[in-house]
């Protein structure tokens, strides 16, 4: 049976939206000049999952102890990560629950978590890209491969903790629990980060 191509059409698939590349569907019909009769030839399918972008720097942030509290009323992150309203019941609850005072960090303190830091990434083959250590909060820009942001940014609190705690001869809380996480895809995104935290720390915020 003769017959010519009268389409050559890519077909799209569901799940393409889930990570996966639309299938490469190709339908080749035939029309039998005889019969009239359309008939279906052949399907080739292909389907691959997408590969992950590779983030190229983490961007870290976390309080001191005591400076951002659960219900706080410019809004919180929760420990799941999520960013909540302010909660002033909650807010009181958290204050009364402190083992000890909220932490200030002087300009010396804050020489001493940025050395500690520095140093810690040179040691540990980190690229630190941006610091910038404020009286109640830090942000750090860096590349730290195979690592996991989490595992790096526990590495520096703990560091820096006990860099202060030896310096000052104290066994005092100086951080809040956890902190947050954000990963940077592309060099855009780096450049802008490294920006926010050198030049905008100072700015008000719109």
């Amino acid at each position: 049976m003769r017959g010519d191509v009268t389409e050559d059409t890519p077909a799209e698939a569901p799940g393409a939206s889930r990570g996966l590349e639309a299938p490469a569907i190709r339908l080749k019909f035939f029309t039998c000049r005889k019969t009239c009769t359309l008939v279906f030839m052949t399907v080739q399918c292909k389907a691959t999952r997408r590969r992950p972008r590779e983030p190229i720097a983490f961007f870290l942030t976390w309080a001191t102890y005591g400076s951002w509290l659960p219900g706080d009323e410019r809004g919180w992150v929760s420990r799941s990560g999520v960013f909540c309203v302010p909660e002033q019941r909650l807010q009181r609850y958290a204050a009364q629950a402190m083992r000890d005072t909220p932490v200030q960090l002087d300009s010396f303190e804050r020489s001493i978590v940025q050395t500690t830091i520095a140093k810690h990434c040179d040691y540990a083959g980190w690229q630190l890209h941006a610091m910038n250590c404020r009286t109640n909060h830090v942000h750090v820009v860096l590349t730290a491969v195979n690592r996991e942001p989490s595992q790096v940014l526990g590495a520096l609190k703990a560091r820096s903790s006990r860099m202060l705690s030896e310096r000052f001869d104290s066994k005092r809380k100086w951080w809040s629990r956890g902190g947050s996480s954000r990963i940077v895809f592309d060099e855009a995104g780096l450049e802008a980060t490294v920006t926010y935290v050198k030049d905008a720390q100072d700015k008000r915020r719109s």
